[in-house]
């Protein structure tokens, strides 16, 4: 519930920012995606961590990243801010969805592991948006 709230007060203070997503071309030339109706915010900005206690304190702490470590030998996740990102993404409906896609498309990510936290209070089956994983091709 605290980090549903602390969502919806960044969604109420305008501090949820247009989803957008860029990739370097060859030509070294970069695109810009941007997803309709999906909103998003970093917590490695300092402004947000300051109005949302308990995601500045997950951002902060590495509990989780040592005990997805001892989940997953040989993960060698890195622990502190510089190992993870805690990025806080809404969909406000209307068709905004996120597309089959890699969350690791290769140098320079860096990204071995994504882990998602659905904060839908009054999701019900049928609603959609369930994650759908598929092999890669």
């Amino acid at each position: 519930q605290a980090y549903l709230g602390e969502r919806k007060l960044l969604q109420a203070k305008g501090l949820l920012q247009p989803n957008k997503t860029q990739f370097g071309l060859p030509s070294g030339e970069v695109l810009v995606c941007r997803k309709p109706n999906i909103f998003e915010a970093d917590l490695h900005d300092p402004k947000l961590r300051q109005v949302t206690p308990k995601l500045a304190q997950l951002f902060a702490g590495d509990e989780l990243v040592r005990a997805l470590d001892d989940a997953l030998p040989g993960a060698s996740l890195q622990e502190g801010t510089n190992g993870k990102t805690i990025k806080l993404q809404y969909n406000s409906g209307h068709g905004g969805c996120f597309p089959l896609h890699y969350d690791n498309p290769g140098r320079p990510n860096k990204r071995k592991l994504t882990c998602l936290l659905y904060l839908n209070p009054s999701w019900q089956p049928g609603d959609g948006g369930e994650l759908q994983v598929s092999p890669p091709p």
